[in-house]
This record gives structure tokens, sequence and C-alpha cells, in this order.
């Protein structure tokens, strides 16, 4: 029971929904958001021509954008990143210092970087 107790507690450390029972403990919520998504949502709603995109989704003009189900605007299955230097500069320099990149250089984080923005 003691160890039920500490479960319990870390779940709702966690923010988790937590209830009990004669036989189980269950956890009914669990939200993971990213705050680079969100911002780049927002920006995307402030960028006069990634706003124009948007209204024209589902024509001619805007063939290859796409509004995804998270809410953001991507253009050929890449996010778009709207006319902001901070956002810019967050790309680049989590592709530039990610673990994964190895450190790659400019020539190699290049192509990196399109494939995702």
């Amino acid at each position: 029971m003691i160890r039920e107790l500490e479960l319990i507690e870390d779940f709702r450390s966690m923010n988790l929904e937590v209830s009990m029972s004669s036989n189980c403990i269950s956890c009914n919520t669990l939200v993971i958001t990213n705050e680079f998504l969100e911002k780049v949502k927002e920006k995307q709603l402030e960028d006069s021509k990634l706003k124009n995109f948007i209204g024209l989704l589902n024509t001619d003009k805007a063939k290859d954008f796409s509004l995804e189900v998270d809410g953001i605007l991507r253009f050929k299955n890449r996010m778009s990143i709207p006319e902001d230097n901070e956002l810019k500069q967050t790309v680049l320099s989590k592709g530039h210092k990610s673990k994964l990149s190895l450190h790659p250089g400019m020539t190699k984080m290049y192509p990196d970087l399109k494939k995702s923005y």
C-alpha cells in the first residue's frame, strides 16, 4: 500500500488525474505539449504571407500547402516557419547543437533542416 501511495503522489506531481479503486490505480489524463510548435502556430497566424496561403488552401495557388491536425501550416509536409528571427534562430541552433547532428557542418546541416522546415 505504501508503494501505491508513492505512485499516486508521483502521478499527481506530473499533473495526471489519478483515481484509485480496491484493485487498480488509473491515470486518466496525459497532455504533452511543445512550446516551439505552439509558437510556430501563433506566429503563422501573424505572418501576412502565410495567412494568405491559409486563405487559399484547397486552391491551385496553394496546392502544396496543408493545414494539419495540429493547426500548423505545412508546405509539402514541411513546417512553414514564419518570418520571425527568434523562431529561425531556434531552428538553426537546435539543428546545429542536436546530439543527433554530430556537428555536421553547414553543408550537411542545411539539407537535414530542409527535410523538416
